[in-house]
C-alpha cells in the first residue's frame, strides 16, 4: 500500500490526544521490519497533495505542538562523582 492509497488527513486538524495515540501505536511497531521506501515520484505526489491540503484549508495554520517520547530516568549519582578522575 502506498501513501497515496490512504485517506487524506489534514494533520493540523488532528487533536493532540490523537497525535499521542499515533505516537504510542508507532512505539509498538519498533521491532517490525521497516516500511519499504517510496519512490521519488511517490514522494513528490505526497508533497504536492500536502500543499493542496494546506492551500485549500479554510483556517490559518498554527504550528503543531511538539510531542516528545518519555525521557529516560535521571541519574542518581551526583555530577561531581561522575566527573572524578580515577
Amino acid at each position: 500500500m502506498s501513501m497515496n492509497d490512504q485517506p487524506c488527513v489534514d494533520t493540523y486538524d488532528v487533536s493532540l490526544d490523537h497525535q499521542i495515540s499515533i505516537l504510542n501505536a508507532a512505539a509498538g511497531l519498533e521491532d517490525d521490519s521497516p516500511v519499504p521506501r517510496l519512490s521519488k515520484e511517490e514522494l513528490i505526489a505526497v508533497h504536492l497533495n500536502n500543499l493542496e491540503v494546506l492551500k485549500n484549508s479554510s483556517k490559518p495554520q498554527k504550528p503543531k505542538p511538539l510531542v516528545l517520547p518519555a525521557a529516560y530516568a535521571p541519574s542518581i549519582v551526583s555530577l561531581n562523582d561522575l566527573q572524578k578522575v580515577r
